[in-house]
């Protein structure tokens, strides 16, 4: 072994790659080790060479579910991810950096930081004893205050972060963030492999803002939202257009057409079981599937042709429009 292989596998830090498994509606149960470099083994327990190939459930009763989330959105949706982690097993701290590899896979690298975590736990134990010495300066204590002041700025970043990315009224992805999404959707995709972009509205929506107000109006976007969240895969991507128009997308489906059969069933019992609940609307739907040569302005015009054609038959339907009819 030379070059970068040696200095993997040989580097202090741990590290490993995983194949994030799935079940049959998308969301994360598992994952597979495909390389662990030897500390990673070490951490795990085990000797060089017995870790790649093994699910993790094969070694341990019960998974993280905050890790695993973090290392599907890496491995779908390629998002990084730096989150601590506290194992009781062996007593020690993690800091863990979780990146995308290829299309379902991710690395991650662990950072030991018990050393750093009992010198936090001491300072605070110093400045429980400022405290009771009634203002007596202790080092401790400021780096305390130092460490806090940090971890609260990288919060507050991280949260910043995530609010640039979403609607504030529906807490979906804004459109910004949702055309990036699936932009980075169709670049990971392969040859012979289709997509379906949504491309959904209510119908009549101006009527309910005039007669009901916006107040309600909002109401119903919101309602809405809430029903594509249940709709869709927790893989899928799902955002607001602007507007009442939202776009659904969901990435490299084996059998496209009956995956929109299944998706607008749901979609059309759900508004069924809202206009129970007060909030009676019907949506038409504007569906292109199409391949990796399409780029994400070829899907929304494609969709955006298919809803129209939708609302020509009366509204409260969808039409479809595949690669090869567009042609």
């Amino acid at each position: 072994m030379k070059g970068a292989d040696f200095y993997l596998a040989n580097m202090p830090i741990a590290f490993c790659a995983i194949k994030v498994l799935t079940d049959k509606e998308g969301n994360p149960v598992d994952y597979l080790f495909i390389y662990s470099n030897k500390a990673h083994t070490r951490l795990e327990g085990l000797n060089e060479g017995e870790l790649a190939g093994k699910r993790y459930l094969e070694l341990h009763e019960k998974i993280g579910k905050k890790f695993l989330q973090c290392c599907y959105e890496a491995a779908f949706h390629g998002k990084d991810h730096v989150i601590s982690d506290y194992n009781a097993e062996r007593e020690r701290h993690y800091l863990i950096y979780i990146y995308p590899l290829e299309k379902g896979s991710c690395a991650c690298m662990f950072q030991d930081m018990t050393a750093s975590q009992r010198l936090l736990q001491e300072c605070e134990h110093g400045e429980r004893q400022e405290a009771e010495q009634k203002g007596h300066y202790t080092k401790s204590a400021a780096l305390l205050r130092y460490l806090r002041k940090v971890d609260q700025l990288m919060r507050e970043q991280e949260e910043l972060r995530k609010e640039a990315m979403r609607d504030p009224l529906v807490d979906l992805y804004n459109v910004k963030s949702g055309k990036e999404l699936v932009t980075e959707a169709l670049e990971r995709m392969e040859e012979g492999d289709f997509s379906i972009m949504f491309l959904i509205d209510i119908d009549n929506f101006k009527r309910i803002n005039d007669t009901l107000g916006h107040q309600a109006g909002d109401e119903y976007l919101k309602h809405l939202a809430s029903i594509l969240k249940h709709v869709f895969r927790r893989s899928d991507i799902v955002y607001r257009m602007g507007g009442d128009e939202f776009i659904g997308f969901a990435e490299s489906v084996s059998m496209p057409e009956l995956a929109v059969e299944r998706i607008m069933r749901r979609l059309y019992e759900q508004l069924e079981q809202a206009g129970k609940e007060g909030f009676e609307m019907q949506c038409s739907a504007g569906i292109f599937i199409g391949s990796r040569r399409n780029s994400y302005s070829d899907f929304y015009a494609m969709a955006d042709r298919a809803l129209y054609a939708a609302k020509r038959t009366g509204k409260n339907k969808y039409h479809v429009i595949s690669e090869s009819s567009a042609d």
